[in-house]
């Protein structure tokens, strides 16, 4: 998800003058008043850098002056230090002038999180935790974001120059809901996990949610939003954003943007039967703020395709040179109309009939299954979670096959298991797993390999099949299969210890051991946080 920060010009201006700083004063040169402008317009563009050079000027010469203090704030919000932010605050508070609510708001209610921060650097990112355990991140975050920010730099043109960027993981939902400004409903209704904003990245620690989620791709989706909003000023519509940032989240961990995924197809394919779609204006301001995770899926399956339909379009370089233009001033319907020939309004028009042309594989029975939030430590799937998933038989069924399992029946449990998607009206990643790892264990890796691919396929975030996978992989012998297979659960759920244990004994026999060690230091933070 992105949001811009809108910063008050009129509010900084209205400042200036309570404090009785005429535009005239200061030193020959840029004027007061035109400082405060720049470094306001310098501060939503996000152009960091100048604005602090507005302010530390306009707080040379004006030491103890409330617009100064004002400048002062918002720079240091935007740079994320939150204890100079805090400070200039106090400073307003002093001189009995109002404070910008936002800022103020966040920072005081963040004061626990933020002054719990641990931080890591490397050389272009600046990583920020609170809670002890998701120091565990770190430990693939890093040269995670550093790939990710060569291979989408490269792509959309963008050298990150100056100060690292910011990326914070907030503990809990609700100090993630107060540093994006979402409400906890909203990140619970639409399923957000990540925004750009405030000239930072913000994501939820993926120990919250029950199997984790994709919070790589998660980083890279909003390191997307981060670029192109420094590359155009923030001159990109939402709608064009998630658009561009949906479709190349995975670049990092692929060679080129990821096709249409299973799901996607599926929504659009549905759209399309209905004629109901998420209107661009409807995504404004965030997605977030749609009403359920089904409309956020849509709009977002709509924003990737239609990236996809203007590369088909215009060509590999459409995004890029729409990314130029409107760098160079042009507005983005004008930028558009440039790459494509085409006003807005008949491209719209145009990618609809491409939409209508186009196979959409349709999947029968495809559920989405809403983003949970784990109430404790243990946020591993329980098969009492699957009761108000499957019909009561089913459900009997499944439960019956787990019991087979673990007496290590495992041909009967496999029968089971099938009888139990025999009335199943819907392809269940939670079912097709236990299936797949019955036939496993009873020596029939084909077709527990077909099952496993089919679910990777259609529920690409679902931990169990990996985990699985690896398990299949490693009763064959096959170990770097194996180890694949866990280094890919890593980036849905870091805290699951299982895949951390195998690890340390496939890397130390490959002779990886400084992985090994990566591993070993996972585990033991893992160790604590459950208290082992």
């Amino acid at each position: 998800m992105m949001s811009r920060l809108i910063i008050s010009i009129v509010w900084l201006l209205a400042v200036l003058g309570a404090a009785g700083v005429s535009a005239a004063q200061g030193e020959p040169g840029v004027s007061d008043g035109d400082l405060v402008r720049h470094c306001a317009q310098h501060l939503e563009t996000w152009r960091i850098a100048e604005a602090r050079r507005d302010a530390d000027e306009f707080l040379k010469r004006h030491p103890n002056d409330a617009t100064a203090h004002a400048m002062g704030a918002h720079v240091a919000f935007m740079e994320s230090d939150y204890a100079e932010c805090r400070r200039h605050l106090e400073a307003l508070k002093k001189l009995n002038v109002p404070l910008p609510e936002g800022i103020s708001g966040i920072v005081e209610k963040l004061k626990p999180v933020h002054d719990s921060f641990h931080e890591r650097r490397s050389e272009h990112f600046r990583l920020r935790w609170a809670h002890p355990a998701d120091a565990v991140l770190a430990e693939y975050a890093m040269p995670m974001l550093e790939k990710a920010l060569g291979k989408s730099g490269k792509a959309f043109g963008y050298e990150h120059m100056g100060e690292p960027m910011v990326v914070e993981v907030y503990p809990d939902i609700e100090s993630f809901a107060a540093a994006s400004t979402l409400t906890v409903e909203e990140i619970r209704t639409s399923g957000a996990a990540g925004i750009c904003k405030f000239n930072r990245i913000m994501v939820l620690s993926p120990r919250l949610l029950v199997q984790g989620y994709r919070w790589c791709d998660a980083l890279a989706h909003e390191l997307i939003h981060f670029i192109v909003i420094r590359r155009t000023a923030g001159g990109i519509p939402v709608w064009l954003h998630e658009g561009i940032a949906k479709h190349y989240d995975q670049l990092w961990r692929r060679d080129a943007a990821a096709p249409l995924c299973a799901a996607h197809t599926t929504l659009l394919a549905e759209a399309r039967e209905k004629n109901h779609f998420i209107t661009f204006e409807q995504m404004h301001p965030s997605l977030a703020k749609l009403s359920t995770q089904q409309d956020v899926a849509l709009a977002f399956a709509e924003v990737d395709s239609f990236i996809e339909f203007l590369e088909d379009k215009s060509g590999p370089k459409a995004v890029v040179s729409v990314l130029d233009a409107v760098a160079g001033g042009r507005p983005v319907e004008a930028a558009l109309a440039d790459v494509t020939g085409m006003p807005l309004k008949d491209l719209h028009a145009a990618w609809l009939q491409w939409l209508g042309a186009r196979k959409l594989d349709r999947i029968p029975g495809l559920r989405l299954f809403p983003r949970a939030i784990s109430e404790g430590p243990d946020n591993t799937e329980k098969v009492s979670d699957l009761a108000n998933v499957f019909t009561p038989e089913a459900y009997k069924f499944i439960r019956l096959g787990d019991m087979l399992m673990d007496e290590d029946k495992v041909t009967a449990a496999a029968v089971e298991y099938g009888r139990a998607a025999d009335r199943t009206t819907f392809l269940s990643p939670h079912l097709h797993v236990r299936m797949a790892r019955a036939r496993s264990l009873s020596g029939d890796y084909a077709a527990a390999g077909r099952a496993l691919d089919e679910v990777a396929r259609y529920y690409e975030d679902y931990l169990p099949t990996y985990i699985a996978r690896a398990e299949m992989h490693l009763e064959q012998g096959q170990k770097a299969q194996a180890m694949a297979a866990l280094e890919e659960a890593m980036q849905i759920n870091p805290f699951d210890p299982r895949p951390h244990q195998v690890l340390i004994g496939l890397y130390g026999d490959a002779g990886r051991q400084e992985e090994r060690a990566r591993e070993e230091r996972a585990l033991k933070l893992i160790g604590q946080w459950l208290g082992w």
